[in-house]
């Protein structure tokens, strides 16, 4: 081969190795820098709890308001366009301009934002709300209304953020606003409240037009057709209401085969209504003669938003269940799943694996995620068990137990969710739980202050280990087995022997309340997070404290080892995980950029990533890039 044949081979094959590695880096960076996320966070597993779902007005966007941003999928391919984040609190509610350039979105503090829908960059911050349930444009996009907590209404002028005014409230102080909505044709304001009626107002001068009395429950939704000619309601009294916007008068009712309704829209062409119902159904009517056409049925909880797109080929619904569907309405097949982790999640365990993380959600679930790719494996569902409170997975990978909202404690299979045993909490309810590193007991924290170890395969109860004067909060055993370390609300920390079920030493710091303890990995030190600034190290075998004279930045809420006992890493309550060398004791790294307590933290894959809870979603941090 010639010098001029080997230079162009090595040029096309240069050029072959940066199209398959550097653009698909550049991709994911890009894609990445899209999604907001905090340097350092490789992925998110769960997406926040939903609170509304909106359509642009060319359907070429589909917006979703959660409790931690406001999630923008393309229509087209259903992948994630954007996740806007700038709120503090959980999003409740969101608009379109009907230019569909901007989105307009507000918090439970009362923060409202606008965002531009082509590049997802945040435009503005408006004045505060105070309180907002509800959010609208008008037609000419120049104005928003708000309507919140406190029978709070309220008009904002879109460009400078300026109030315009606040309409008459005739209602009374501690009505909450469901819902606000402007006339597109019209000039007409509706709200509905708890009060079981429709108020109109004139957007001009804020003057009230009428009441539009005829449910006997909370008005939960109200919707104007296109053309504005007709008002509809829906409320949890099970119907939906319409009136004609010339008259003032109610035209006609749905009722029957829906439970109550949470939200309803009208197809574009307003002939159709659409209904999403508490029971996980969403029914589709006809407008003007009230034939009921439709119901779809998969969701496993209430439906808490609905909306049609503007080419009327699908519906876009948000569940309790954690699911957002596509339902097509031309096929009227069963809707396709986006995704089904639209929830939020108090707590989580890492599997004997050290990959497979489950969480408990707070809509009666856990789900079981593999942690290298990010996905969810399984969902547990059982309908006899109440809301999971907490869960532990045995270190052989066979079991996990947990305990439910009515203090019960019981065993499952991981693989096929099989129920194996329950104790019944009515005589002493289960708190917390942790099972010892051979998978044969489980210690369980009571609420009569005691510690009760039971057998992991039969549910028998070996022995109780008493001491504490008040609940136990938290409980754990030390990776040798030999140590049980128990939290309670009486402000101390026991360690217990776990074979004789003895106390060994009692600690006692000067702490309000003990958020997290954790073992370090040769078991011979405990740390807790004592809700200040303070870093508390234990030696196991004597129970006195270990000198560590740095103090965190910010009040510590969590605590964990890597697995090879070279770092101890802390979460705060402002959000920020720092990172420590066990050893010089000085911090390495800090995460930042979450900005919500971190409530939970570990590692995972032997120590290359983290795992941290923050606003009930779990952030999976680059431990190698340190």
């Amino acid at each position: 081969m010639n010098t001029q044949k080997f230079i162009r081979l090595s040029i096309i094959l240069t050029l072959i190795y940066i199209s398959l590695i550097v653009i698909p880096v550049i991709a994911e960076e890009a894609h990445h820098t899209q999604l907001s996320l905090p340097e350092g966070v490789v992925t998110i597993l769960g997406k926040g709890r939903m609170y509304d779902i909106q359509y642009s007005p060319d359907g070429a966007q589909l917006a979703v308001a959660s409790s931690i941003g406001i999630w923008v999928y393309d229509t087209s391919n259903l992948q994630v366009q954007f996740l806007l984040k700038k709120h503090i609190g959980p999003v409740k509610c969101i608009a379109f301009r009907p230019d569909g350039k901007v989105l307009v979105s507000c918090d439970n503090f009362g923060d409202i934002h606008l965002w531009d829908m082509q590049t997802g960059a945040h435009l503005r911050k408006l004045a505060i709300a105070l309180s907002c349930i509800s959010i609208a444009f008008n037609a000419s996009g120049d104005t928003i209304i708000t309507g919140g907590r406190n029978s709070d209404i309220r008009l904002w002028d879109a460009e400078t953020g300026t109030e315009k005014k606040g309409l008459h409230r005739e209602f009374g102080a501690r009505n909450n606003i469901n819902i606000v909505a402007f006339n597109p044709s019209g000039f007409e304001i509706a709200a509905g409240v708890k009060q079981k009626t429709v108020f109109l107002w004139d957007s001009l001068t804020g003057n009230s037009i009428m009441n539009l009395p005829g449910h006997q429950s909370s008005v939960t939704s109200a919707v104007f057709s296109s053309d504005g000619t007709m008002l509809a309601s829906g409320s949890k009294d099970k119907t939906i209401r319409f009136w004609d916007m010339d008259t003032m008068e109610q035209t006609h009712i749905l009722k029957g085969k829906m439970s109550g309704v949470n939200d309803i829209d009208f197809s574009p062409d307003g002939n159709l209504i659409i209904a999403g119902c508490t029971d996980g159904t969403i029914h589709v009517w006809e407008t003007r003669t009230g034939g009921h056409k439709r119901t779809f049925m998969g969701h496993q909880a209430s439906v808490q938003s609905v909306a049609c797109s503007s080419d009327f080929r699908t519906i876009a619904s948000g569940s309790l269940d954690g699911s957002l569907r596509i339902w097509n309405l031309l096929t009227q097949q069963n809707g396709e799943v986006v995704s089904d982790d639209n929830t939020e999640f108090h707590s989580f365990n890492i599997g004997a694996d050290d990959k497979t993380i489950a969480s408990p959600s707070d809509e009666k679930m856990v789900y079981f995620w593999d942690v290298e790719s990010g996905t969810v494996q399984n969902i547990f569902r059982e309908k006899d068990v109440s809301y999971v409170t907490n869960i532990a997975l045995s270190p052989d990978g066979k079991t996990f137990a947990i305990t439910n909202r009515d203090r019960d404690l019981s065993l499952w299979s991981m693989n096929t969710h099989e129920h194996r045993w329950t104790i019944n909490g009515k005589n002493a309810q289960a708190l917390c739980i942790a099972f010892s590193p051979d998978a044969k007991i489980i210690a369980n924290g009571m609420s009569n202050n005691t510690i009760s170890l039971w057998d992991a395969d039969t549910g028998e109860q070996k022995k109780n280990l008493i001491g504490h004067k008040k609940q136990i909060k938290f409980i754990r055993y030390s990776p040798n087995g030999k140590t049980i370390a128990s939290y309670s609300n009486d402000k101390t920390i026991r360690l217990w022997n776990a074979h004789t079920g003895e106390a060994s030493h009692i600690i006692s710091g000067k702490w309000n309340s003990v958020q997290n303890i954790a073992f370090s990995p040769d078991s011979k030190t405990i740390a807790c997070a004592p809700f200040t600034r303070n870093i508390q190290l234990y030696d196991v075998h004597t129970g006195k404290k270990k000198v560590f004279l740095r103090r965190n930045l910010y009040n510590i809420s969590c605590v964990s080892f890597s697995p090879d006992g070279k770092l101890f890493v802390v979460g705060d309550m402002r959000g920020s995980i720092t990172i420590y060398n066990l050893r010089t004791k000085k911090p390495i790294h800090t995460f930042e950029g979450i900005r919500k307590k971190v409530s939970e933290i570990a590692f995972a894959l032997d120590g290359k990533v983290l795992v941290s809870l923050s606003g009930g979603v779990m952030y999976i941090w680059d431990v190698p890039t340190l």
